[in-house]
């Protein structure tokens, strides 16, 4: 059995948008209606994909540059930066950390 995946832009939108306003979120609806999956797998890849942004940034290396120190083809970080769609590994997220020197 496929799983089928429903994307929940609007609701993660209103999430990130609210993110930094001090306020604790709640999220409410019907069981088995996708809270969970929000929270645990669309939200947390937008923060671990902005976290990626910020990091580069820190580190002053362009996207193209990042992608070809941890062997990967120069669009890559753009299109993790980029695409919803799109989620690196572990294994890439501590080659992206690596050359980022950082910890």
């Amino acid at each position: 059995m496929e799983e089928m995946i429903i994307k929940r832009d609007l609701y993660l939108n209103k999430l990130v948008r609210k993110k930094n306003n001090g306020s604790i979120k709640i999220i409410t609806g019907l069981r088995r209606s996708g809270k969970s999956y929000l929270l645990n797998n669309l939200y947390y890849e937008y923060l671990l994909i902005e976290r990626i942004s910020y990091i580069r940034c820190r580190a002053n290396l362009s996207a193209r540059k990042l992608s070809l120190e941890i062997g990967k083809n120069a669009g890559y970080i753009h299109m993790l930066e980029t695409n919803k769609n799109f989620a690196p590994t572990f294994e890439t997220l501590l080659e992206i950390l690596d050359a980022c020197n950082t910890t």
